[in-house]
């Protein structure tokens, strides 16, 4: 297989535009973002209703939401019914989707304003369903994605998440907030040179593929496993790190593949991989320090973590898939918006 197989999908080719997503998302909501965190900072409780990579984003807004201590879930679309209170006065609801046309998200907006809840859209269309029919709409900038796996949007979306998070805080600066955003854009291009190693890693990951990480780590491991089953057909799974230790530990094969996600939990991380060490000969790991397999930039904010470690695990999956003579690109069973 040569090269140009490699890096001639849409996936692998929307990977690169990663960087600039990051940069045109943020020119595009950064006026837009104020008057949003107010509202989710004057709600009771803020739910957060997504499918998918988008559910796996909306955990990074839960985590963030509740460290500046308002009270938030994070909700799969299809469960979303199960959840509402009788009572949903003060209440929000902040509605992912890249597409803004997910059939489940728009059911769950419509029960929002049945309900009289607040609704926030985030998604990568302004002239979708869910951006029209949204009481506000933040809109990313990730341009066209026209490969079935949510890359450079699931990059917007975090980004957006950020930008809400940052503008809770009472000593926020602007001209930090651009030159994070600048920076963050800078180490996601490091990221994507490393392209040769990913392909020659990628060689190696056999059998079932565990996933493992911690706090805004475990939403990315989430998101790692499921980039994996949609497009190279492979079975996955996804825990915290201790968590693993509660039973799923027991089905782990020698020939398994076990991708842990090095936070900053260091003698935790020592302590798992050392455990799974011993029931199987494949483990890799994604982290900051040279002992790492796969090397990424460590950013001086924690909710950037879910960026920096999703591109290493996008990559993987986009040579992975291709290696197993499959296309990341249209897997046969998925469509692009779920009707």
């Amino acid at each position: 297989m040569g090269v140009d197989q490699f890096e001639s999908t849409l996936m692998f080719r929307e990977i690169n535009e990663e960087p600039v997503a990051i940069l045109n998302t943020f020119r595009k909501v950064r006026n837009s973002i104020g008057e949003v965190a107010q509202i989710l900072k004057n709600s009771k409780m803020v739910f957060i209703v997504g499918s998918g990579t988008s559910y796996h984003a909306g955990i990074v807004l839960q985590i963030g939401l509740l460290r500046k201590g308002i009270p938030a879930v994070a909700v799969r679309a299809p469960e979303f019914s199960h959840y509402i209170p009788e009572n949903t006065e003060g209440i929000c609801a902040v509605l992912i989707s890249q597409s803004g046309e997910s059939r489940e998200v728009l059911q769950s907006l419509e029960l929002c304003k049945m309900k009289g809840m607040k609704t926030v859209a985030i998604t990568n269309c302004g002239e979708s369903s869910l951006a029209m029919n949204s009481a506000y709409s933040l809109v990313t900038d990730a341009g066209k994605e026209e490969s079935l796996a949510a890359t450079k949007s699931h990059i917007a979306q975090l980004v957006v998440i950020y930008l809400i998070v940052n503008n809770l805080s009472t000593d926020k600066n602007e001209s930090n907030e651009t030159d994070n955003i600048q920076t963050l854009a800078g180490m996601v291009r490091e990221i994507i040179k490393k392209k040769e190693i990913f392909k020659q890693i990628s060689t190696n990951l056999t059998g079932r593929l565990v996933f493992l990480g911690n706090g805004l780590l475990h939403a990315t491991a989430m998101e790692g496993a499921m980039k994996f089953e949609e497009t190279a057909n492979l079975i996955t799974e996804a825990f915290p790190m201790g968590e693993y230790f509660h039973g799923p530990i027991q089905v782990l094969q020698y020939n398994d593949t076990v991708i842990i996600l090095k936070g900053d939990e260091v003698l935790e991380f020592e302590r798992v991989r050392s455990r799974v060490r011993e029931y199987t000969k494949n483990t890799l790991t994604i982290g900051f320090d040279q002992n790492c397999d796969i090397i990424i930039p460590k950013p001086a904010i924690d909710i950037f973590y879910p960026i920096l470690y999703a591109v290493p695990l996008q990559m993987l999956a986009n040579f992975r898939t291709i290696q197993v003579g499959l296309s990341p690109d249209k897997p046969t069973r998925l469509s692009k918006i779920v009707k």
